[in-house]
């Protein structure tokens, strides 16, 4: 029987991504199916992507940049090691080319050429400085669907303005949004950002509306999407809080506007276990009575009605932790979940890797990044799955510059000859970064 084709077998993307909002669209596209060709260079390494030397210290400490050997970075160079970006950068394919020089750009117009769409999330002054706007892209490929995904988009008082995830979530609100009362949002950062990941969804469906748009009339379009905007919409209580009540909303912890009780309770065992229990409703609420055996206290005039139970959170919570200290995670989630009451485990990177439901689904898959240097690792998979055609890590995490013989012959279709001769002028090829950007 043969093969299942994925859904966006066929279709070609060239990207210049950086950090995380840019790969992770393009990931999602390439899982599906897509060629994801990165364009990258030797003689420049964007910040907060491939990684490159960093100081001895930082190596002994846990987090993403353990496994770099900061001595060798010349064999299984340290920019192929990092997991942080090795976990979004399967099913895609690497070549190198310096976009800064005439010959440069020229070879990236023959692999537009050949590419039904083109990516990327620099700053807009990057993209402009090297000349690759989509009025000069689409005179290369009129039906190309062209997408900028800057944090702010390709125009306004703002355009011009660069940052990463903290200095956006700052910008947008989101900074100001989450976190415990009692402190300010210069404790929130964790580096995790929701317009990363909301960033990259929004532009991978942009892309797909793009190829269905081509596919329906024949014609390109350029996409400008801002990926910071795109988290705005995720909050639109507090919005509306002061549209129409002038009220600015500040941080809430773990507790909810309409939910008693909502928290994060302590668990048995070790000091840093918990459970999280929310109840929005009577059902909910008359629910986790049950659950936990009716006792005697939950029958007091102050938790009698859901309004009453929100007003008094402190003295529900104390409670409520007597019976989550004698119990674990996993089994107070069970006892709840079975009279209807929403709640789950706080689970760190440990718990996720073994915990059922993912297990089940398969979710994690085992890479062998032996050419990186690196060793056979989990990386999480696919996020959603196609019963009858199944997706799944065909690629390992690309090297540096690893498919420059695909691209530069297969693809554009260069004799040998201009090969060498381009590689030697340091036109295209190389996969190791130059000393003095490491």
């Amino acid at each position: 029987m043969a093969k299942p084709h994925l859904p966006l077998e066929g279709v070609r993307i060239a990207s210049i991504e950086v950090v995380y909002a840019g790969p992770f669209a393009t990931q999602m596209l390439a899982n599906m199916g897509a060629e994801v060709i990165m364009v990258e260079s030797i003689n420049y390494r964007p910040v907060a992507s491939r990684p490159g030397k960093v100081p001895d210290s930082s190596l002994e400490t846990p987090g993403r940049l353990r496994g770099l050997h900061n001595k060798d970075y010349t064999v299984a160079g340290i920019w192929n090691r990092e997991a942080a970006f090795n976990s979004k950068h399967f099913n895609k394919l690497s070549c190198t080319i310096d976009l800064t020089r005439p010959e440069g750009k020229d070879v990236l117009r023959r692999l537009i050429e050949k590419c039904d769409v083109f990516f990327e999330n620099n700053s807009v002054a990057a993209i402009e400085r090297l000349g690759l706007t989509y009025d000069v892209l689409s005179s290369w490929n009129d039906k190309l669907v062209y997408v900028n995904a800057p944090a702010l988009a390709t125009e306004g008082p703002y355009k011009d303005f660069i940052g990463y995830g903290t200095n956006m979530e700052a910008l947008i609100g989101h900074a100001w949004l989450r976190g415990y009362p009692d402190e300010d949002p210069m404790h929130l950062y964790f580096d995790v950002y929701q317009m990363d990941a909301s960033g990259g969804m929004a532009a991978a469906a942009s892309i797909l509306m793009g190829l269905w748009h081509r596919a329906r009339t024949g014609k390109g379009q350029w996409i400008d999407s801002g990926s910071a905007q795109t988290v705005i919409p995720q909050f639109p209580e507090a919005i509306m809080e002061y549209t129409m009540n002038n009220r600015v909303r500040r941080t809430l912890g773990n507790r909810d506007l309409w939910a008693a009780p909502c928290g994060v309770y302590p668990v048995r065992g070790d000091e840093d276990r918990w459970i999280c229990i929310t109840c929005y409703n009577e059902e909910q609420w008359q629910g986790f009575c049950r659950a936990i055996g009716s006792p005697e206290w939950a029958s007091q005039e102050i938790f009698a009605t859901h309004a009453s139970r929100y007003e008094h959170q402190d003295e529900l919570d104390e409670y409520i932790k007597e019976w989550t200290s004698i119990h674990d995670d996993y089994e107070a989630m069970f006892i709840l979940q079975k009279e209807g009451v929403p709640s789950a485990p706080v689970l760190d990177e440990r718990d996720t890797l073994r915990d059922p439901q993912v297990v089940h689904r398969q979710f994690y898959e085992r890479v062998d990044c032996t050419k990186n240097g690196t060793g056979v690792h989990m990386f999480p998979g696919m996020m959603w799955k196609y019963p009858k055609t199944p997706m799944s890590i065909r690629i390992p995490p690309c090297a540096l510059g690893e498919h420059n013989e695909y691209v530069f012959k297969e693809i554009i279709g260069m004799a040998d000859e201009e090969i060498r001769r381009l590689e030697k002028g340091e036109i295209i090829g190389g996969n190791a970064y130059r000393e003095e950007v490491l």
